[in-house]
């Protein structure tokens, strides 16, 4: 013994304290103490996911805004593009060298296009070839494969051709009939039914109702015509002037990232100079996939700035977990801290030893962690692409905070060596509700947020303010922390009550008195991620709620079709929809105020349009009366004063007798304007020279039908109106994102809840134990114990999770009007309870109260009482 404390100081004398044994062994000794060693590698694991996960995340969202638009736009409209124009001899040979062109930069071999056009008798036409095209079209004839064009049925009708005949163009140049195929688009008064294979080719497919002058001012290229599809020889033969040829790089929007495509979109560039400097033709690159990168890159962009301080929440918080995990360490390390400490080691010293030995499962956590966060935001994140070096950038990122997370350990590690590692303040500053600060600047930006936007639209693209994530996270922090020190200051109380509550009742209010520091612990821990959970979760279920409210309710019905021919002619939609017609230039209250006029089918309507119970039943009220008596009516978005006691359109006035008010109602597309909704057989005497739209409400099982009904009765469908016109989803997306985000950082939270749970538990497991021991020696029966843990935890936890929840769905209360998406369109944003995610949470929380009491429970069973009575 004493040559080993020479030999101790002879070390310390050589190279210091920190080159003896207890030091140089520090990093393998957790290896002996699993329950340490995992708990740190689960804390280090937690703080490389929120240190990682905001760059892998942020680097998913352009190529996921890139992906959004290319499924809902021309497929052409996002691959690098080079068109050029080509006279017909010249086609082939161009064509081979914008192939080339496009290898030679780097970019995939291109799908060529070529698009020209002819006239045939008094008619242009297009002339179209593109590998695979006329596998889009419904064939009337067999296909022999003979050269020449597939003609529509409607214009070989119209011209008398079949197939093997041989039509001349006016220049003198002629084109085989190869086959008839049926028409996208046959009729201009009707719907064309055009696949999206032909999208950026509609304009020369679908007819538009123009004015002569308007279609004689449209370019060849964009005018409807008869779309012949035809082979590249024919194209470049038969075509008058110059044939435009267009070369797409087949990238994939699955596997690439928007570096990629602005990579892409480069090389077309240097491709289109190739194919310019080989021809002498001017080739150019197509801007819509630059439009389409630069909507990606804003949104991007403007998510960017509402995920920082996610991200750093998420970051303070999972150090929060590395701190306790700290403490860990220096409970089950306390014998040898006590040790050093009576051998002169100084808190330095001892902070070495603490980062030491918890290096190589910090190691490992940081493995882990990053691995899951790459996986977690691969699976549930808006893509699965990454950009080229935020893997890199994330895991420096990560591997910065777990040397904070060690710095962290090193610290506690110093002040283990003091008699309480965990010590209250004694002075007069432990009574200053220094909460109070933090809840004045939550105050202070909730009004920043009320007198502004929380939400605006910047091209399409609706961007939430940083505000609306760093005001929850603030107010719900500091509001936490108040509930936390009014628990503080109530537990004494508590105690006082327990003789009242019977065996198990006492036991449980007896140890959460004495765990003041603990029990507060506890229940910030469970509130602060049931708090933003239910505020991310708040704040998507009612920008979804106030989408889908303005969506129903501007639109009127999943299909709105404007009908030609209607009138005043009597109409069945024979269950295939409800006929509507609309006033929505003329009409005027008798005050003067600017109104329209919707007339409805009571009988019909409330089946196919977006009607509550309530504005049903007012519907079944509309009834038709004798012409001079008063009218009933419903008056939507009206001021309490207008004067509603009759409707004039042009010459016509219509008494009207009001039998009930709304705020909004199915058709209702003007914000500015009341609205008057009556039996549409009230307006048939209305002055004819009324500018009136006729429309057609049906459902998307109806639809079809519906269309059928209508061309078999001779009726001619203008337009159709859908949710994307009415609004884009586009821009919607990112929204939906960052509160997912949000409620994610949520998880991970309550993830560091449940870990500072165990952590608790395991912390006292030994003072829980001889409890019990003693109990049951003195007669207490093991159910008895298990209901006053589940007691104990339920009161605990479950306050957590009440008042995490309530302070969670009351910040969205507070600035939930300034998160209206769109405010020009009705209704307002309305508050909107998530009850599904509440449900959820509470659920979660049970199941850990019930398995931290019945693990707690099993481990004092277990427990041998000769070992746990031995006091050190």
């Amino acid at each position: 013994m004493i040559d080993e404390e020479h030999g101790h100081r002879r070390a310390a004398a050589r190279g210091g304290v920190l080159t003896t044994a207890p030091w140089t062994r520090a990093p393998f000794l957790l290896l002996r103490r699993p329950s340490v060693f995992l708990a740190i590698v689960g804390a280090a694991a937690i703080l490389a996911i929120a240190a990682a996960s905001g760059v892998l995340f942020l680097s998913t969202l352009g190529t996921a805004s890139l992906r959004a638009q290319a499924a809902s736009a021309c497929p052409e409209y996002t691959l690098p593009t080079v068109r050029a124009a080509v006279s017909g001899p010249e086609v082939a040979t161009t064509t081979a060298v914008g192939r080339q062109a496009f290898r030679a930069s780097g970019l995939p071999s291109p799908l060529v296009s070529d698009d020209g056009s002819a006239q045939i008798q008094d008619t242009q036409v297009h002339l179209f070839a593109k590998p695979g095209a006329l596998a889009q079209v419904h064939r009337l004839t067999p296909d022999t494969g003979a050269p020449g064009a597939w003609f529509p049925d409607v214009f070989a009708a119209k011209i008398g051709a079949h197939v093997g005949d041989v039509v001349p163009t006016t220049t003198g140049r002629s084109i085989m009939v190869a086959g008839i195929y049926q028409d996208m688009a046959p009729n201009p008064y009707a719907v064309g039914q055009v696949p999206r294979y032909f999208c950026s080719w509609n304009r020369q497919i679908v007819a538009t109702v123009a004015s002569d002058q308007a279609i004689a001012a449209t370019p060849i290229d964009a005018k409807q015509g008869p779309f012949l599809i035809t082979d590249p020889a024919t194209v470049a033969a038969a075509s008058d002037p110059d044939v435009l040829v267009s070369w797409n790089a087949p990238l994939s929007h699955r596997t690439l990232s928007l570096t990629g495509f602005d990579r892409g979109q480069r090389a077309a560039a240097v491709a289109a100079a190739r194919i310019s400097s080989r021809t002498q033709l001017k080739a150019d690159v197509s801007d819509q996939l630059a439009v389409t990168s630069t909507i990606a890159h804003r949104t991007r962009n403007g998510v960017a700035g509402s995920i920082v301080p996610i991200d750093v929440a998420g970051i303070l918080v999972a150090l929060m977990l590395v701190g306790g995990a700290g403490v860990f360490w220096a409970t089950h390390r306390a014998r040898e801290v006590r040790l050093l400490v009576a051998r002169g080691a100084g808190p330095v010293q001892l902070g070495v030893k603490a980062a030491l030995e918890t290096l190589i499962p910090a190691l490992l956590g940081l493995t882990g962690g990053y691995v899951t966060a790459l996986a977690i935001v691969r699976s549930v994140g808006p893509s699965s692409v990454l950009e080229p070096g935020a893997p890199a950038q994330s895991l420096l990122l990560a591997l910065a905070a777990i040397v904070v997370g060690l710095v962290l350990v090193g610290v506690i590690g110093g002040l283990s060596g003091r008699d309480k590692i965990i010590s209250s303040a004694r002075g007069r500053l432990r009574f200053v509700p220094w909460e109070l600060g933090l809840l004045a600047i939550a105050i202070w930006l909730g009004l920043v947020i009320r007198s502004g936007s929380g939400v605006t639209v910047d091209h399409t693209i609706v961007k939430v303010s940083p505000l609306a994530f760093i005001f929850p996270i603030v107010g719900s922090t500091s509001v936490l922390l108040l509930v936390g020190r009014l628990v503080s200051w109530l537990l004494p109380m508590i105690g006082r009550l327990a003789r009242r509550r019977g065996v198990a009742g006492y036991f449980a209010l007896r140890r959460l008195a004495g765990s003041r520091t603990v029990v507060v612990g506890l229940i910030l821990g469970t509130a602060l991620p049931c708090c933003l959970f239910t505020y991310g979760s708040t704040v998507t279920d009612g920008v979804s709620h106030e989408v889908t409210a303005k969506y129903q309710t501007n639109l009127g019905a999943e299909h709105v079709l404007s009908v030609y021919g209607i009138h005043d002619r009597v109409v069945d939609p024979k269950n295939d929809g409800t006929v509507v017609k609309v006033y929505q230039a003329e009409p005027q209250l008798k005050d003067g105020t600017d109104a329209y006029v919707l007339g409805v089918d009571p009988n019909t309507f409330a089946r196919f349009a977006f009607t509550s119970a309530h504005q049903a039943a007012q519907v079944s009220r509309l009834d038709a009366v004798p012409a001079g008596d008063k009218i009933p009516a419903i008056l939507v978005n009206s001021s309490s004063g207008a004067d509603a006691s009759s409707v004039s359109i042009l010459t016509t006035t219509l008494p009207l007798n009001i039998i009930g008010r709304d705020a909004v109602f199915p058709g209702l597309r003007n914000g500015s304007r009341p609205m008057i909704v009556v039996n549409a057989a009230a307006l048939v005497g209305v002055d004819s020279n009324a500018d009136r739209l006729n429309q057609w409400w049906t459902s998307d099982n109806r639809f079809d039908a519906a269309l059928a009904l209508i061309h078999r009765d001779g009726y001619s469908v203008l337009t159709e109106i859908t949710s994307d016109v009415v609004i884009g989803t586009t821009g919607l997306l990112p929204v939906t994102w960052i509160f997912g985000y949000l409620r994610a950082l949520a998880v991970l939270i309550g993830v560091v809840a449940v870990a500072g749970l165990v952590f608790a538990l395991a912390a006292r497991t030994r003072r829980r134990t001889v409890s019990y021991v003693m109990g049951r020696r003195m007669g207490l029966r093991p159910l008895t114990h298990l209901r006053s843990l589940l007691i104990e935890l339920a009161l605990v936890v479950g306050f957590g999770w009440l008042a995490g929840s309530g302070v969670g769905a009351g910040a969205f209360a507070l600035i939930y009007r300034a998160l209206d998406v769109y405010p020009a369109l009705p209704p307002p944003m309305a508050f909107v309870l998530p009850a599904a995610t509440l449900a959820v949470t509470a659920l979660v929380t049970a199941a850990v109260v019930v398995f931290a009491a019945v693990a707690t429970h099993t481990l004092a069973e277990r427990a041998n009482p000769a070992e746990i009575l031995r006091l050190e």
